[in-house]
């Protein structure tokens, strides 16, 4: 199978194409998500009665970004085969540090196969949980995650994962709640949770974590040096970084405009984790307003909303220097993952002991707050938005219900961290508090794409050990495992099928990820299918 998969990008190109393959999928029903482009359900292969998620991406609505499909399918490919690679090698991934609890290449959504029919493109993925971690920080009406046991090991497995990404050269470009799920196959034992061993003192679930939607995701390494796409006005309006709102109606600009535009990185990753792990405290995003206008410029301006009491709240001294950490609007001056693993806020999860001075870094300790930027943006009610990140950028209307800042009130935002030379930041004199209606929703906004570029050369794959993989456990809480890859005679590996035939409940019982059926079938996978047998031969 080519790279460029898929070729038949529209209904029409499907005329002339192959006498269709019977599928070896079924589907059920009722979806685990849908978007504007795609709809994820769970499914089952015939073949091996494994259970996958499957993402059906809709040609008819999607023919004009062919290259955003081949972007994401070459991508979770690439990330597929290194996530095996790492766990096949001793030693494999020589970044992990000793007592790192967290493994970003554990948190990624895995890749197993692929194929295409008359009205669809189709991946088929790693099964999750149907609820995502934005479900988590909205479910309960007067309460926000804990501090200590959810948030702080939350943040260290996203850290993690920003790390893995970012040192494979990949930048996300679409962090936020919604693409932050949770993995059902637990260990392959089949129990339903973490090994007893000593008492965590924190939610275990932080190691269900999985990021994905890797449909607006770059592969840097894969760039040519005339490409745009980090120059591109994408992502979740809530969610991007001053340096992509600048990129706002590139489409319209001419060589000259577009060359003043500095190309950005994988600091916009590091933004946007830090409006996650805020709104986790806040209960919505921090940065959102009536308007979009006024959102982007707030976000241009680095002016965000606080929780005034948790300000002043010791507990939260580390939390809020995190997020300063952030939410820097200059990006060279912003910190990298690799940095934040050693920030004391999520430091005991990456080293074993956090008591040597000699792996503290300098994190300014003082918080400005200052008159609002904006003078008084409005809070609107949010819809939750579940639009895939092909989604068009559109408005929604203001909300009835939408609550307003006291006329008479200050926002409380906090400026950006001075460059690494400066001296450090003053604390200012505290403004009025701030009686701000915490809202449940968030608003998902997805900016179209711009335009694209051809991918540049492909980068050599890391030599594929002749070995089974087997799974590395830094942590006695895990629920990493490995899925054996399927057997070559169960995959579709690209071909042109048959529309799975969908039921509303498996006519058997389907073995789960974590069931017999997958030590089996991992006792059965030979040295050859080590390699993730995508292309046909």
């Amino acid at each position: 199978m080519e790279e460029n998969w898929p070729q038949r990008a529209s209904v029409d190109d499907t005329k002339d194409a192959p006498e269709a393959y019977k599928c070896k999928y079924i589907t059920l029903e009722d979806a685990l998500g849908d978007g504007n482009f795609s709809v994820v359900r769970e499914c089952m292969n015939i073949e091996t009665k494994e259970t996958y998620a499957m993402k059906l991406v809709r040609k008819k609505l999607v023919h004009d970004k062919i290259q955003l499909i081949q972007r994401e399918f070459t991508l979770l490919k690439r990330l597929s085969k290194q996530i095996r690679y790492f766990e096949n090698i001793p030693g494999g991934d020589s970044t992990i540090q000793e007592g790192q609890v967290f493994l970003g290449h554990h948190h990624i959504l895995q890749l197993f196969d692929y194929f295409e029919t008359c009205d669809n493109i189709v991946l088929i993925t790693q099964l999750c949980a149907k609820d995502d971690l934005y479900e988590k920080i909205t479910q309960h009406n007067d309460t926000h995650l804990e501090l200590k046991t959810q948030v702080v090991p939350y943040t260290a497995c996203l850290v993690s994962v920003l790390d893995f990404l970012h040192r494979q050269g990949v930048v996300h470009r679409d962090i936020k709640a919604e693409n932050v799920l949770f993995r059902t196959s637990k260990a392959p034992n089949g129990d339903p949770s973490p090994p007893p061993g000593d008492k965590a003192d924190y939610d275990v679930t932080a190691h269900d974590l999985i990021l994905g939607d890797f449909g607006l995701a770059v592969d840097m390494s894969q760039l040519d040096k005339n490409s745009s796409s980090l120059k591109e006005y994408v992502g979740t309006i809530s969610y991007i970084s001053p340096e992509i709102v600048k990129c706002k109606g590139i489409g319209a600009m001419d060589s000259n405009e577009i060359a003043q535009i500095d190309t950005y990185g994988t600091e916009v990753d590091i933004w946007a984790l830090g409006v996650l792990v805020l709104h986790g405290i806040l209960d919505t995003p921090p940065f959102d307003c009536e308007t979009d206008e006024e959102t982007l410029e707030c976000i241009a301006k680095c002016d965000y909303y606080i929780d005034e009491e948790k300000v002043n709240d010791p507990e939260y001294e580390h939390f809020w220097n995190f997020i300063q950490c952030c939410f820097v609007e200059f990006p060279k001056a912003r910190r990298t993952s690799r940095s934040l693993t050693k920030h004391p806020f999520i430091r005991r999860f990456f080293v074993k002991d956090t008591t040597k001075e000699s792996q503290d870094e300098e994190f300014p300790p003082a918080l400005v707050k200052h008159n609002s930027l904006t003078a008084l943006h409005t809070l609107k009610s949010p819809l939750r938005r579940n639009g895939s990140s092909l989604s068009t950028h559109s408005t929604t209307n203001s909300s009835a219900n939408s609550s307003r800042v006291p006329s008479q009130a200050n926002l409380i935002s906090i400026a950006n961290i001075t460059p690494p030379d400066s001296q450090p930041l003053d604390v200012l004199p505290t403004v009025q508090d701030i009686n701000v209606t915490k809202l449940r929703n968030s608003l998902r906004k997805t900016l179209s794409m711009t335009s694209m570029k051809t991918m540049g050369q492909k980068v050599k794959e890391p030599p594929q050990p002749n070995k089974l993989a087997k799974t590395s456990v830094n942590s006695m809480h895990s629920t990493f495992f490995l899925d054996p890859q399927p057997p070559s005679d169960s995959l579709m590996n690209g071909c042109f099928c048959e529309t799975p035939k969908t039921l509303s409940n498996f006519n058997t019982t389907p073995k789960s990820s974590v069931s017999s059926t997958r030590e089996n079938s991992y006792k059965n996978v030979k040295a050859a299918y080590f390699d993730l047998n995508f292309d046909k031969e």
